[in-house]
C-alpha cells in the first residue's frame, strides 16, 4: 500500500539525515536546529502557544520526513472514513480525476487507495496535488515510482500557492476535491481573508469545468476549532450555490476524541476511534505517532 511505502521511505531518509536539517543552512528561526522535530511541528500547528523565534514553516526536509511519519496513519484514517461514509456515492464513477489542495504528503490518495482496495472498486484513478512547499519534491518522486508501479496516474503537484494556480488554468472534469488541513493553515499563517477569493476561484476553475452530466465529491478535513478556520468551510458551499450548481447532499461528520465540548459535535459522528492502519511500534515510538482520532472535523458536498 502507498501508505506503508512511504512512510518507509520517510523513515530511511529521516534517519539518514542523523544530526542535519536536509537543508544547507539551518532554516530554524534561531539559526540553530531545535533537535526535536516533533516540536518544530507543534509549533508550526499551534503558533499561539509556541516561544518566541519558533518554527513557522515547513521549510525543513527532515521535518517534513517526521510529519509523514507522525501523521500519515491518521490523516488517510480520517479522509478514508470520508470516502466510506460515501460509498454509495461513490461507487458507480466511471472513473477517479482527484485534485487535492496543499497536498502535503498526499495522505488522501493514502486513504483512497485502501478505500478502492477495501471496497473492490477497479475503476482507473489519477490525482493531481498543488502544494506551495517544493520541500515536498523527493517524497513526491517516491510516491510517483509507486504511481507508476501501481496503475494509479499521478501528477507530480504544482509548486505554486493555490491562488496563483487556479487564476492561470481552468482543471476539467475532476470529480473529487480534498481540502485537508489547509484552511487552518491560511488560518495559522494570516491568510484566511482570502478564502472567499479561494472559494470562488476554486468553483469557477474545477467545480463548473467537471461536466454536466458528472457529480463531483467535495471533502473539507480539518482541525474541530472555530478558532482555527471551522466557520469557513460554508464558503466553498455558498459560492457553489452562487454558481447556480446543485448540492444534492451536504453535512458535517466529525471525529470523537472524547474532549469535544458541545460546540464540537456538529453533524454525525463517525463510530471509528482509532487508526484503520497498524502503526509499526518503531514508529509509533520514534514519531509520536498516534493512533488515537483527533478532534477532526468534515463537511462533505454531493455536486450534482
Amino acid at each position: 500500500m502507498l501508505l506503508e511505502t512511504i512512510v518507509q521511505y520517510c523513515n530511511e531518509k529521516y534517519l539518514s539525515y542523523g544530526d542535519n536539517c536536509g537543508n544547507t543552512t539551518c532554516t530554524h528561526p534561531t539559526g540553530q536546529c531545535s533537535g526535536s522535530c516533533y516540536n518544530c511541528l507543534y509549533h508550526v500547528h499551534f503558533p499561539d502557544r509556541a516561544p518566541e523565534n519558533s518554527k513557522t514553516l515547513y521549510d525543513c526536509p527532515k521535518m517534513l520526513c517526521h510529519y509523514v511519519c507522525q501523521y500519515s496513519y491518521l490523516y488517510a484514517t480520517e479522509l478514508f472514513c470520508a470516502f466510506q461514509s460515501k460509498l454509495d456515492f461513490l461507487k458507480d464513477y466511471l472513473y477517479f480525476h482527484i485534485l487535492s489542495l496543499g497536498c502535503g504528503g498526499c495522505a488522501d490518495l493514502m486513504g483512497f487507495e485502501f478505500f478502492a482496495h477495501q471496497n473492490n472498486i477497479h475503476a482507473p484513478v489519477s490525482y493531481i496535488g498543488i502544494d506551495i512547499n517544493e520541500n515536498w519534491a523527493d517524497i513526491h518522486t517516491a510516491i510517483k515510482e509507486y504511481t507508476n508501479e501501481n496503475s494509479i496516474g499521478f501528477k507530480v503537484p504544482f509548486y505554486k500557492d493555490v491562488f496563483s494556480v487556479f487564476r492561470e488554468r481552468d482543471i476539467h472534469e475532476t470529480n473529487v476535491i480534498v481540502i485537508s488541513y489547509l484552511i487552518s493553515y491560511l488560518y495559522n499563517s494570516g491568510q484566511i481573508r482570502q478564502i472567499d477569493e479561494l472559494a470562488e476561484l476554486v468553483v469557477d476553475k474545477i467545480v463548473s469545468q467537471k461536466g454536466a452530466s458528472n457529480k463531483l465529491l467535495f471533502v473539507i478535513n480539518d482541525v474541530n476549532s472555530n478558532r482555527r478556520g471551522r466557520d469557513y468551510f460554508t464558503y466553498f458551499e455558498t459560492a457553489i450555490r452562487r454558481k447556480g450548481l446543485t448540492i444534492s447532499k451536504r453535512g458535517f461528520r466529525f471525529f470523537e476524541s472524547g474532549s469535544l465540548n458541545e460546540w464540537q459535535r456538529i453533524g454525525t459522528p463517525y463510530q471509528i476511534r482509532r487508526s484503520v492502519f497498524e502503526i509499526p511500534l518503531d514508529i509509533k515510538n520514534r514519531y509520536h505517532a498516534q493512533s488515537a482520532v483527533q478532534s477532526t472535523i468534515q463537511l462533505l458536498l454531493e455536486v450534482e
